[in-house]
């Protein structure tokens, strides 16, 4: 039994009062963690023994520091990219952008098994009462970029090969179950669309490529 007042903000009449709590415990559990020795290793990898195994751990977090560290550094040049940019998308583009954004949140909010609650604390960082204006920022963003790099891909002359189209025709023919000239036949703008999908990916692969970092450059604020 536990003696608990309870709390400011109950019910008035009970405020402040002590209360006696009943607790009947159904059951306790304590974890148990393996030695880690060659056993060990050898249940959870194919090494030989533990400072093998240990070795191979130390590779993987250093591959994946390293990984965190370029992916860091292209996050701040994109920043930067946007921070600079006088570009501004239009209304129906951001709100494609949106609803991309709000699908996507719902596909792995269905493949994780997890809620949208979940998904805006862990995936986006924010509380969940304020996931639909991070959501609504980061789809102009997204809007804002697109044009951004269609324009860096025209400025440096970066177009998609006839190859590189027909690959992409291919999958969408593919994944709809039809032939590459019934696709273009049923959709007439779909040649328009997956090259500005590929100038698209060009231009950030350029920027991503090229930018350069110097020394004491703060990226400047966006509003």
């Amino acid at each position: 039994e536990i003696t608990l007042p309870f709390p400011e903000g109950s019910v008035d009449s009970l405020a402040g009062k002590e209360a006696v709590f009943a607790v009947d415990v159904k059951l306790l559990q304590r974890r148990e963690l393996p030695e880690l020795d060659d056993e060990f290793a050898q249940d959870v990898s194919d090494c030989e023994n533990f400072e093998e195994y240990m070795e191979k751990v130390k590779d993987k977090l250093s591959e994946k520091k390293k990984e965190w560290a370029v992916n860091r550094r292209a996050q701040l040049a994109i920043q930067s990219l946007l921070a600079g940019s006088t570009v501004t998308a239009s209304p129906k583009m951001i709100a494609t952008a949106y609803e991309q954004r709000v699908k996507g949140m719902e596909e792995y909010c269905k493949a994780n098994k997890v809620s949208k609650e979940y998904y805006a604390v862990y995936q986006m960082g924010v509380s969940p009462e304020y996931l639909n204006l991070v959501l609504s920022i980061r789809a102009e963003e997204d809007a804002r970029l697109r044009l951004i790099y269609r324009a860096v891909a025209k400025q440096k002359g970066l177009e998609p090969t006839e190859e590189e189209y027909q690959a992409v025709l291919d999958n969408e023919a593919k994944s709809l179950n039809e032939t590459r000239e019934t696709v273009e036949a049923k959709y007439p703008s779909i040649r328009r669309l997956i090259l500005d999908e590929q100038k698209r990916r060009l231009g950030c692969q350029y920027v991503l490529e090229h930018y350069t970092e110097e020394e004491g450059y703060v990226i400047p604020n966006a509003e």
